[in-house]
């Protein structure tokens, strides 16, 4: 089964995003979790946060996150032309964001510790899309993700 990705699409300059009709798919529980440290919710809670904008609040949000430890969801295959993004929070610098392997630092973001950044693996990485991870070195650094877009499209699980 290939998935079907949610199309979004931007409405009235606040940044809402909508799902279209047709979406069967339930990203959270695709592939497998592993888990160390602490962890904050789990990955349903990634998949279900719409309206999220690089630079916008995190609040109203639910991410999935990592203090002292590691989060990684894995075995995905979902395909995409040519970019991935990942919408996440850090309160202190210092965790990382891997995606199919290829890690980038989680700095807190421009707009500081109360907003979501991006980061961006365009070019990075190749179809498809298989794991995603995120660490933290030390109690002291949470580091939170928010939400994966691929090719424009931010992949919500169906029913949210």
């Amino acid at each position: 089964m290939t998935p079907v990705l949610t199309r979004l699409s931007s409405g009235f300059g606040f940044g809402k995003r909508t799902a279209a009709s047709g979406n069967t798919i339930v990203y959270s529980s695709l592939g497998s979790i592993s888990r160390s440290g602490y962890v904050v919710n789990g990955p349903e809670q990634l998949y279900r946060n719409r309206g999220i904008t690089d630079g916008g609040s995190y609040v109203g949000f639910n991410p999935w996150g990592a203090i002292q430890g590691t989060q990684t969801q894995s075995g995905l295959s979902i395909s995409f032309s040519s970019t991935i993004k990942v919408y996440y929070n850090v309160n202190v610098g210092g965790g990382t964001i891997s995606v199919n392997g290829n890690s980038k630092s989680a700095t807190v973001p421009s707009g500081g510790n109360t907003t979501i950044g991006l980061l961006n693996w365009t070019g990075l990485v190749s179809s498809p899309f298989s794991s995603i991870s995120f660490s933290s070195p030390n109690d002291g650094i949470g580091v939170y993700v928010y939400g994966i877009e691929l090719d424009g499209e931010l992949l919500i699980d169906a029913g949210y």
